[in-house]
């Protein structure tokens, strides 16, 4: 079942949902009964599922969570916007955060799916480090441009994998898994966004592979995706009539 039109974006402060014990949700489904968040954006008729350790936690910064996302979705804007959602438990396989996606269906539409991205913010045990947070919330931003550019270049996602492995020197390695985060490509993408769109942190830098601040080759591709994709305009595929 799809949608008619495609919700206006909302503005940033709007975009970004704090979410409390209330939310919490305990029922009892087909035998699974683990805690779960479900988590809801404008464009999407589905929720989506969050699971988490139960166990109370401290949540990140609400108002340091729209400054530096204020200022990243301002350095590199993008038509298709995440929403954020800031969570007050620990992700259950205890990452830090994540960002997805889901598609936009249109009724008739037999274009490229828009794109409706999210992101999510585990709670912690003990208080989280501002820097720790500044880290995050831009890291996690790179991965939204990364769905936005793949899509506007009517690719998969993902697509740009290959093409940044190449440009990195690096044979492609998608891998996740324990101890293999600072080896995958898409992570490496994104801290370089990170550093080059804001300098945010830029001191953690755990990867196999020359800082970006130090590497004319990683600044000019993303001096290109900066030129050719940085942009808050629908793409031009899109009639006017899919958006209200």
């Amino acid at each position: 079942m799809g949608v008619d039109k495609i919700k206006e974006t909302e503005p940033l402060a709007k975009r970004i949902h704090v979410m409390t014990d209330a939310d919490l949700d305990w029922s009892f489904e087909n035998g699974n009964s683990r805690a779960k968040y479900r988590l809801n954006t404008p464009n999407q008729n589905w929720g989506y599922t969050c699971y988490v350790d139960p166990f109370p936690c401290y949540s990140m910064d609400r108002d340091l969570v729209e400054c530096i996302a204020e200022q990243v979705e301002r350095n590199f804007p993008v038509p298709f916007k995440p929403s954020y959602f800031i969570l007050a438990h620990e992700f259950d396989d205890r990452c830090n955060g994540m960002a997805s996606y889901n598609h936009i269906y249109l009724d008739g539409a037999d274009r490229p799916m828009p794109i409706d991205p999210i992101i999510v913010f585990s709670g912690k045990r003990i208080p989280i480090h501002p820097g720790m947070q500044r880290y995050l919330i831009a890291h996690e931003y790179g991965h939204v441009v990364d769905y936005n550019i793949t899509y506007m270049r009517k690719e998969e996602i993902n697509a740009m994998d290959e093409e940044y492995a190449k440009m990195r020197g690096l044979s492609l390695d998608q891998k996740m898994g324990g101890r293999k985060w600072h080896t995958n490509i898409g992570e490496i993408m994104v801290n370089d966004f990170r550093v080059l769109f804001g300098n945010f942190e830029p001191e953690f830098w755990p990867h196999p592979v020359d800082h970006p601040n130090n590497s004319a080759v990683v600044k000019k591709f993303w001096d290109e995706m900066h030129a050719k994709y940085a942009k808050d305009t629908f793409p031009p595929w899109m009639d006017k009539d899919e958006k209200k």
